[in-house]
């Protein structure tokens, strides 16, 4: 896990976490790839709104050997370098994965008490 974290700056092991179950819930076929289809899934269970013509330059662009299915690897460098940083910061995709765990592990470090509190059940 580390190694693919130093791959990933600015991303944690949780951020990492968080997209590995993602693909592995959106996987629909069980190869270990997604398709366009199940990119945009993932896209839109994380909140994105680009538009489906940016969607699908970005995944084809990622989709390096023209088969129409990206592996996981593929998906990590496509979110983590779908919109351009600024001033080495995080911006878009990347960093609303970065909110979606970090929300995540707030919620799970919750007690049950505090989750009922916050309207979560």
């Amino acid at each position: 896990m580390q190694k693919v974290v130093e791959r990933f700056p600015g991303w944690n092991e949780v951020t990492i976490a968080n997209l590995h179950s993602l693909f592995l819930l959106f996987d629909n076929q069980s190869n270990g790839m997604l398709g366009l289809d199940d990119f945009c899934a993932v896209l839109e269970s994380l909140g994105d709104e680009t538009a489906m013509e940016i969607r699908k330059e970005k995944f084809n662009a990622a989709d390096t050997d023209n088969d129409g299915w990206i592996t996981y690897d593929e998906f990590l460098s496509l979110v983590y370098n779908f919109n351009p940083q600024e001033k080495g910061q995080l911006t878009g995709l990347a960093l609303l994965c970065n909110e979606v765990a970090d929300n995540i592990q707030f919620v799970s470090n919750l007690t049950v008490g505090e989750q009922l509190e916050y309207g979560l059940f």
